[in-house]
């Protein structure tokens, strides 16, 4: 939090925390869903593409992020639960 005062920020540091997590959590909770919904393009973003749901979407994804779909849903299982205690977090401090 130190960096902050160094770039200028004149507002209570204590308030940077929450902003940050509730950030993160729209950013890479909520702002990832198009993928699982609308699947992946042909240049690798949401859009019209096949959906995780479908064996294409499935081994697109695997590609992607170079492992098996399995070690993938493990990986988002444990991001995503990371990602909510962040939003909760947030929301508990900002009340």
């Amino acid at each position: 939090m130190d960096g902050l005062r160094e770039v200028g920020w004149r507002q209570d540091v204590d308030q940077a925390g929450p902003v940050y997590a509730g950030a993160a959590a729209l950013r890479f909770l909520v702002g990832t869903l198009g993928f699982l919904i609308r699947g992946l393009d042909d240049r690798g973003r949401a859009g019209d593409g096949a959906d995780v749901l479908s064996s294409e979407g499935r081994a697109a994804a695997a590609g992607m992020f170079g492992c098996s779909y399995e070690e993938l849903q493990q990986h988002w299982s444990a991001t995503r639960t990371l990602l909510a205690a962040l939003g909760r977090e947030a929301l508990q401090e900002l009340n």
